[in-house]
């Protein structure tokens, strides 16, 4: 596959309404407390000389995560930039769809589903930890390309400010899973770095979780912040292994309309931050 086939950066209007809501106004409203909040963070950030300037998208987010915790947000600013340095980010849409063809070349069965509930207001992600190979980590650019992998997949799971707010859910398949001491060694580096700026509510929950399944979660738990270990859920039961549900009719068909719609989210997300303002253009919502 070309360079020009594997970066397609433009989606029709249809494609577009296959995934995202369409109460975009609601969606993106924000409430007084945290616009006061997000205005006193930008203060601080702008106001601190070795940090760099974030979008008003970011203030926001980091309101709705941090509340009033300066400390905590200026933490997460420094973590992003150390984040960004390290692996190279460009945080542009192209480079992301970029990144997202390269997670599916290395892990094709991995990704299954990703949606829109209407019903809940809410995301949801699928996918399979047991066709995840840890081996990669032996490799430092293919770890690289991983890492901003899933720094885009975050920034899709989270396109709006309601689903920053109200978070996502995950669903996981861990049917097989074993246990291997490099994954569980780069699994605690992985979730130290990136949890630690990029925030994570809602829910996960791990399906036909066996043996070393639970042992990784309970490992996990330990080392991830406490919000999110709070919400790392065990023992779900499906009718079957989710590949075998998502991943048809074929893996490349189901990939396919799996990177549609995580472009269509991750493009909605760049646009909303590119248009979004503190100064005139949110909607406070009292």
């Amino acid at each position: 596959m070309s360079e020009e086939e594997r970066v397609q950066v433009f989606l029709t209007d249809e494609e577009l309404s296959r995934t995202l809501p369409q109460n975009h106004e609601d969606r993106m409203k924000i409430t007084f407390q945290e616009y006061v909040n997000a205005l006193a963070i930008k203060a601080q950030v702008e106001s601190t000389p070795d940090l760099d300037n974030l979008s008003d998208w970011w203030y926001v987010q980091l309101a709705i995560v941090c509340k009033d915790d300066i400390e905590n947000a200026l933490h997460r600013c420094y973590g992003l930039q150390s984040f960004r340095e390290e692996y190279k980010v460009l945080d542009s849409y192209e480079d992301g769809v970029r990144n997202l063809a390269k997670l599916f070349e290395m892990f094709p069965r991995q990704f299954l589903m990703f949606d829109f509930s209407d019903k809940d207001g809410i995301y949801v992600f699928v996918h399979d930890l047991v066709k995840f190979d840890p081996k990669i980590f032996t490799s430092h650019q293919m770890a690289e390309d991983w890492t901003r992998g899933w720094m885009y997949i975050h920034y899709l799971m989270h396109p709006d400010i309601e689903s920053i707010r109200k978070g996502i859910i995950v669903l996981i398949e861990c049917e097989g899973l074993t246990l291997q001491r490099d994954a569980m060694k780069h699994s605690n580096r992985f979730f130290e770095e990136f949890l630690g700026v990029f925030p994570f509510f809602g829910e996960a929950r791990q399906f036909h979780t066996g043996f070393f399944a639970t042992i990784f979660f309970s490992f996990l738990k330990k080392i991830v912040p406490k919000e999110v270990s709070s919400q790392i859920n065990v023992g779900y039961k499906f009718d079957g292994h989710m590949g075998d549900a998502f991943l048809v009719p074929t893996v490349e068909e189901a990939n396919e309309r799996m990177l549609t719609k995580l472009k269509a989210a991750l493009k909605q997300r760049y646009e909303f931050e590119k248009s979004f303002s503190l100064n005139n253009h949110c909607i406070v919502n009292n």
